[in-house]
C-alpha cells in the first residue's frame, strides 16, 4: 500500500478496514499534510478485541513528511522509517504539567520491528514511553535517530534490556542530546552483561551537547562492539561513569578519521575530551597574543 500527497487525509487505515488487510507486507505513506494516525486500533482496545493478530503479515512501513503525524500504533512491524515529520502536541496535553507524549505509547508492541529510522522530526521531545509492553522493540537491529532537535536522551533506562538484538546504533546532528541511554536507578531490573550483548557499531555524529553514552555509575560490558565514532561531540567526557569492558574494541574515530586509543573506552573518551580542551585554550592564547600584536 502507498499513499502520497494526501493532503485532506486523518487516517490511513481506520479500524474497521484492519481485519481486511491480514496479508499486508509494505505500507508506504509520504508527504500527507494532515495524516495524524497510520493504524487506528485504540477503538479495537476499547470494544474488547484483541489486536495481535490483525496486520500480523507487515514488515515495512515508511512514515516520510507528515507535520501531524501524532504516533503509529501497530504491534507487528518489521521495518519502520519516519522522515521529515513533526509530531504535534493535542491541544489538551499543551498544558505544561502534562508528561510528554512520546512517540510511542504504552498501546505498542512491535515484537518483530528490526530496523527504525526517525529522521528530521523537529518537534519530537521523547520516542519511547517509560512502560512498554512485553517484548516490545525485542527484535531491533538498526536504529538511526537525526535530526531531532527537541530530544534529550535517545531511550530511557526500560528499553535497554530489550535491546538484546541490538547491531547498530546512529545518533547524529540532534542538538540537544545531553546523553543516550538514561539510566534511572533499576539496577538489577535486567540491566546485564547482555543488555547490549549484540552491539557492533556506535557512531555518535554533530551531537553538540551530548556528555555521555551511560548516564549511571553501571557496570556494562559490550562485548560485540568492534567500530566506535565520535565526530564533532564537543562535550563528551567520558562514555560511561561505570567500567565498560569491550573486548574487540581497540580504537576510537574521531574527526578526519583520525584513529585514537589510550587503553580502554572511558581513558580514550576522557584522553580526547582533555585534548579538545587544550587545543581549545591554545587557540584562545594565539588570538590574545595576535590581538596584542594588532594593538
Amino acid at each position: 500500500m502507498e499513499v502520497q500527497s494526501c493532503h485532506k487525509l486523518l487516517n490511513v487505515v481506520s479500524s474497521n478496514m484492519l481485519k481486511g488487510l491480514k496479508n499486508l507486507e509494505e505500507v508506504s505513506v509520504k508527504e500527507c499534510d494532515s495524516v495524524e494516525i497510520i493504524f487506528e486500533v485504540e477503538w479495537l482496545t476499547v470494544k474488547g478485541m484483541n489486536g495481535t493478530g490483525i496486520l500480523s503479515q507487515l514488515r515495512e512501513l515508511e512514515l516520510w513528511g507528515l507535520p501531524k503525524l501524532f504516533a503509529s500504533k501497530h504491534p507487528i512491524l518489521q521495518k519502520l522509517e519516519m522522515k521529515d515529520e513533526e509530531v504535534e502536541k493535542k491541544p489538551e496535553e499543551r498544558n505544561s504539567c502534562i508528561p510528554i507524549r512520546p512517540l510511542f505509547d504504552e498501546w505498542v508492541a512491535f515484537t518483530n520491528l528490526e530496523v527504525l529510522r526517525i529522521i528530521n522530526i523537529e518537534n519530537l521531545q521523547e520516542i519511547f514511553p517509560t512502560e512498554l509492553p512485553d517484548k516490545s522493540f525485542s527484535q531491533l537491529k538498526y536504529l538511526l535517530v537525526r535530526g531531532c532537535h527537541k530530544l534529550s536522551r535517545v531511550a530511557p533506562s526500560n528499553l535497554l534490556p530489550r535491546l538484546k538484538n541490538l547491531e547498530e546504533l546512529i545518533v547524529e546532528g540532534c542538538n540537544s542530546i545531553k546523553k543516550i541511554f538514561e539510566l534511572e536507578g533499576h539496577v538489577g531490573q535486567g540491566y546485564s552483561a547482555t543488555s547490549l550483548f549484540q552491539l557492533e557499531k556506535v557512531e555518535l555524529r554533530d551531537l553538540s551537547n551530548l556528555k555521555i553514552f551511560f548516564s549511571d555509575n553501571y557496570n556494562f560490558d559490550l562485548p560485540s562492539l568492534e567500530t566506535l565514532s565520535l565526530i564533532v561531540c564537543p562535550k563528551m567526557r567520558t562514555f560511561s561513569f561505570g567500567f565498560i569492558s569491550t573486548p574487540k574494541l581497540n580504537t576510537v574515530t574521531v574527526e578526519q578519521n583520525e584513529q585514537q586509543w589510550k587503553g580502554d573506552l572511558n581513558s580514550t573518551v576522557q584522553h580526547l575530551f582533555q585534548e579538545k580542551q587544550q587545543n581549545k585554550g591554545r587557540r584562545k592564547r594565539a588570538e590574545a597574543r595576535h590581538e596584542t600584536k594588532v594593538k
